[in-house]
């Protein structure tokens, strides 16, 4: 299952031992228990990309990204990528933004109406909190050296005044 993206397996408590002797010898190992559930979790699943048609596609994974270039003889339709949907995910279509859709339990990341033929469809991270930590820091920095400033110019008039 891990050449078709699947990174969780759960099962309940009786079946695990089951389950996980099956499992061991490909490196998936348990993750997590409760009473009700077993998950076992595979860290060399891969994420995959499909057409519309259910054809893969192929998928280069980056650092803040995922890109994947429809062939020639693509006939045009959905891109659809196998990885959790996030509020902050971006898709773009040759540089053309465009809204992402998929299944409801966010466990996959659609765009539709992709054109026939060859184009890079980029599903990109956009976390803006480092910048804007980034602003607010600056200006928190700026705002006490002013005040450390008038402060100091104050002192320094009371003791030459």
């Amino acid at each position: 299952m891990r050449t078709r993206g699947v990174s969780f397996y759960v099962t309940i408590p009786q079946n695990a031992d089951y389950v996980e002797n099956k499992l061991s010898g490909y490196g998936i190992s348990r993750w997590y228990e409760d009473g009700n559930r077993v998950i076992f979790y595979d860290p060399e699943a891969l994420p995959l990309a499909y057409d519309g048609g259910f054809g893969e596609l192929p998928l280069d994974e980056h650092v803040n990204f995922l890109r994947v270039i429809t062939p020639s003889d693509f006939e045009g339709g959905s891109v659809t990528v196998n990885f959790t949907r996030d509020h902050r995910f971006k898709a773009y279509v040759d540089g053309e933004e465009r809204e992402i859709t998929g299944s409801p339990d966010f466990s996959d990341m659609e765009v539709e109406d992709v054109p026939a033929g060859q184009h890079e469809v980029i599903f990109r991270f956009e976390d803006n909190t480092f910048k804007y930590s980034l602003v607010l820091s600056v200006s928190l920095t700026l705002i006490l050296a002013l005040c450390y400033g008038a402060i100091k110019i104050r002192r320094e008039d009371k003791t030459t005044g």
